[in-house]
């Protein structure tokens, strides 16, 4: 299923990883999409979208350490399979304004992870997010990907990618600050 995207990269050895991955790991990637799109030939779709989407752009991918891989592949597969749900629902994302001095390169990594609180309680939160701002904030905080690296992979533009961690950063500190004020 995956021919199309193999046949994209450049290199035997990229080939043959992502075959590899593609190979071991099919049953999962079933499942998330399957989850989202409760149909075969949608859920084959995504799946197929995603690792095209990853060979066209390999760079983001085989940057990422080798453990961490099909966690990368499992974002991509969310994401492809929710943009085939919403296009299918006719469902346009909303993107929301903000405020333009917040910039998520002013704020070190130290910053959006150190807290007073437990990490079980902001991942908690973290999970009641939509989707795809779950996803940026994952590649960049867990994955450390650039925002044109996020962008490609989710297939949003910078601009998106930018604001969707910046939302999200803005929404746990405002959390946090009412844990604090309880």
């Amino acid at each position: 299923m995956i021919s199309a995207a193999l046949a994209v990269l450049e290199t035997e050895e990229e080939r043959s990883e992502l075959s590899q991955i593609y190979e071991h790991n099919i049953k999962i990637f079933y499942s998330i999409a399957f989850s989202k799109l409760h149909n075969q030939q949608d859920t084959e779709d995504a799946i197929q979208d995603a690792f095209l989407a990853i060979a066209k752009n390999p760079k983001p991918f085989f940057s990422v350490s080798a453990d961490k891989r099909v966690s990368y592949i499992n974002v991509v597969i969310r994401n492809s399979a929710i943009k085939i749900w919403n296009k299918k629902h006719k469902i346009a994302e909303n993107e929301i304004e903000l405020d333009e001095s917040i910039l998520d390169e002013q704020i070190s990594n130290e910053e959006k992870v150190l807290s007073d609180f437990s990490c079980k309680q902001i991942l908690k939160f973290i999970g009641t997010m939509p989707e795809g701002v779950r996803a940026a904030v994952y590649l960049k905080l867990d994955l450390g990907l650039a925002n044109s690296d996020i962008a490609n992979t989710l297939g949003i533009s910078e601009e998106a990618t930018r604001k969707r961690i910046a939302r999200a950063i803005n929404q746990i500190k405002r959390y946090m600050e009412d844990l604090r004020d309880e």
